[in-house]
Parts: C-alpha cells; sequence; structure tokens
C-alpha cells in the first residue's frame, strides 16, 4: 500500500545521521553507500557554515513509540541557527523547526500533523531536542489564538504574521 509521502507505508526508512554524511561527496559514509543529496538538509551553501544540522528529511517514514507509522510531509526550518547565551554552557546554538507528518492512522480527531522537534549545539556536541509537542490544526490555532489574546505577541510580530498570511492567501490556487 503506497502512501500520500510516495512510499510504502508499511516500510520504516533509516533516519540519517548528520555524522555519516561527507559534505564534499554527499555519500553516506554507511557501507551501503547510499547518496543522498545535501539539498535533503540544507543548501550546499548553507550546510558548510550551519553547526546545527537537522536530519529529519521530506519522505522519510519511521515510527512513533506511542502514535505509529508516519511519514514526513513538509519541514520548516530557520536560515541559520539561533545564538542563545547560558550560564552552564556559554554559547549555544538552537535550531527549532516544524515538522508536518501524515499519520497511517491519526491518533486522534485532531491528527496530531504538527511537530515540533529541535537541536542544540552545546560544547560543539549536536543533541536532539526531547519533549517536542505535537498538536492538530485545531489545537495550534486555538493555541495561537489565545497567545494573541494574551498579548503573547508585540504588535510588530502580528503586523509581520498578518503580512505572511495575506500574501499566502494572495496567491492563486
Amino acid at each position: 500500500m503506497r502512501g500520500s509521502c510516495g512510499v510504502h507505508t508499511h516500510k520504516k526508512q533509516p533516519i540519517p545521521r548528520a555524522s555519516n554524511y561527507d559534505a564534499r561527496t554527499t555519500r553516506s559514509t554507511h557501507t551501503h553507500k547510499t547518496t543522498v543529496p545535501l539539498t535533503a538538509f540544507f543548501s550546499v551553501e548553507n550546510l558548510i557554515s550551519y553547526a546545527v544540522i537537522v536530519v529529519i528529511i521530506e519522505g522519510q517514514r519511521g515510527k512513533a513509540r506511542y502514535w505509529g507509522n508516519y511519514c514526513v510531509k513538509k519541514i520548516a526550518k530557520l536560515k541559520s541557527p539561533v545564538l542563545c547565551h547560558s550560564k552552564q554552557a556559554d554559547e549555544v546554538e538552537f535550531m527549532p523547526t516544524i515538522v508536518q507528518l501524515e499519520w497511517e492512522i491519526p491518533p486522534s480527531s485532531d491528527k496530531n500533523e504538527f511537530w515540533f522537534p529541535y537541536w542544540v549545539k552545546i560544547g560543539g556536541k549536536e543533541k536532539y531536542g526531547q519533549f517536542a509537542p505535537m498538536v492538530g490544526k485545531n489545537a495550534l490555532l486555538q493555541l495561537l489564538d489565545e497567545a494573541i489574546k494574551q498579548d503573547f505577541f508585540d504588535r510588530q510580530f502580528l503586523v509581520d504574521l498578518a503580512r505572511s498570511i495575506r500574501t499566502k492567501l494572495e496567491e492563486p490556487s
């Protein structure tokens, strides 16, 4: 059976690790020698300058422990990591993402299709962010609506958000 992500829904693909790729050849250092284009992570120019590499790829399949099989449909990433400062770790690079998932069997009526994984780089070591939430469209809209009502965001943020929404709505379908 094929899912809309274009791969068999009963097959699980291994998750590539950033350390398994040679930035010069785009070849895996695994014994399988699978070629993965660097643009699956970022553009070649950005990959070399990025210290934190997000290793979730569109079309990638996996299984969530409690929720079941999924396929990664889309990924929204920042152009570069956010540099943070901490008393314990000094400088930390933070790379949040939003991932749209397609579930083989939706875990709830709201589908839980938006996942917010993140990576950090502390002292030269990359770490995957644990406890990343998954929410559906309805829950996400309710949370944003409530945050706006409670003044979580300043006026400029809301103006920028409105501009992005208007631009998207004005695009031809």
